[in-house]
């Protein structure tokens, strides 16, 4: 029986690695590309852009200490002071034609179990402004996001009795959303302190605000298909500025179980990773017998139970909050001492349970 030749086997074994390859996927070692084209809000080429392209999912060491339920990550990551996340991700500028690549290996776009990670991708305005930003999986090892343009509305603010946003809907049916950041002093700068879902003219209770400073910013939410691959989009408009004028709530500063418990203090936005316990249920004592009209819960991660206590043993569900921004108008029949936050999922990166009595 004759042997192969050398040749042969050096030519059989390209044919089969070329056969591995053939459908693109990627590989932990592969050269894998990331590219496309941003557009300014006149459909002009951004040329100069900043683009970040990050994979929040890269390691096992847990999910992101930033709250993801507006935009994505990659657009903290262009803000002022980013999160501790964003030193791992990849930046470049759009060219004079408004395009941009990522030159990347399998390992920078897969989850610590190997399998594609969702990526976050967001680009902005030279000089701030608007921005925008996709989700997606990368899958294969050339992929072409969709042509991206940015969302400009003229966002109107006012703040008082009733805080109200105005702006211009950016499309028929599209889902929109008015998001406040805290500012420098009140909170991680860039951080979400509310959400409030709806389209134009929409009205937001000024409690939810309390006495925070920062930025508001309307957002469209939308998806798009390319390359074989969905895109979950969000466009932001520019940011303006606001001062909360609800005031302060009952329960600021006041004690509150398992210790450390960080959702009386003031800040707005979610702790970050390891400054609150972990657990199931958050308890807020109110010092004495009170009567709560309104209590705000901001990031639960899940749905949560609003529930309340004479004693501190035995509670009464009063409401629940099914997004991580809710408020609870609980019907007391009789005062209350503690206020209690529960749920089936862990609620060390709950920001804050706001009791109000007016």
């Amino acid at each position: 029986m004759r042997r192969p030749s050398l040749l042969a086997a050096v030519l059989a074994a390209v044919v089969l690695s070329a056969s591995a390859c053939s459908d693109g996927t990627v590989g932990a070692d592969g050269e894998v590309t990331v590219s496309g084209r941003f557009e300014g809000p006149d459909g002009r080429a951004l040329a100069g852009a900043d683009v970040v392209l990050l994979n929040p999912r890269a390691s096992d060491d847990g999910p992101p200490s930033v709250e993801l339920t507006a935009g994505t990550l990659a657009m903290a990551c262009l803000a002022p002071g980013p999160p501790a996340e964003c030193e791992a991700a990849a930046r470049t500028r759009t060219d004079a034609d408004g395009a941009f690549r990522f030159e990347l290996t399998g390992r920078d776009v897969q989850g610590p179990d190997g399998n594609p990670a969702i990526v976050h991708l967001a680009a902005a305005a030279p000089g701030g402004g608007p921005a925008v930003g996709a989700r997606f999986q990368v899958a294969r090892r050339s992929l072409t996001v969709p042509t991206l343009g940015l969302w400009a509305p003229d966002l109107e603010l006012t703040t008082g009795r009733t805080v109200r946003g105005e702006w211009t809907a950016r499309e028929t049916g599209s889902i929109e959303r008015l998001v406040f950041f805290a500012g420098a002093g009140q909170g991680r700068a860039g951080s979400i302190v509310w959400i409030a879902d709806g389209r134009p003219t929409l009205s937001v209770d000024p409690r939810v605000l309390e006495d925070s400073v920062g930025t508001a910013a309307v957002e469209s939410l939308g998806s798009a298909e390319g390359d074989g691959t969905t895109f979950r989009l969000t466009y932001r408009s520019r940011p303006v500025a606001y001062t909360g004028q609800g005031g302060t709530p009952a329960s600021r500063l006041l004690e509150c179980t398992p210790e450390p418990c960080a959702v009386t203090d003031g800040d707005l936005t979610a702790p970050a990773q390891g400054e609150s316990a972990g657990g199931g249920e958050v308890s807020v004592d109110l010092g004495s017998s009170m009567t709560p009209t309104l209590v705000v819960v901001r990031g639960c991660p899940a749905t949560c139970d609003v529930q309340t206590s004479v004693d501190g043993l035995t509670f009464r569900t009063v409401g629940s909050a099914a997004t991580p921004f809710a408020l609870v108008t609980p019907v007391l029949s009789a005062p209350v001492r503690y206020v209690k936050v529960a749920s089936t999922t862990d609620l060390g990166a709950l920001a804050e349970v706001s009791v109000w009595l007016t």
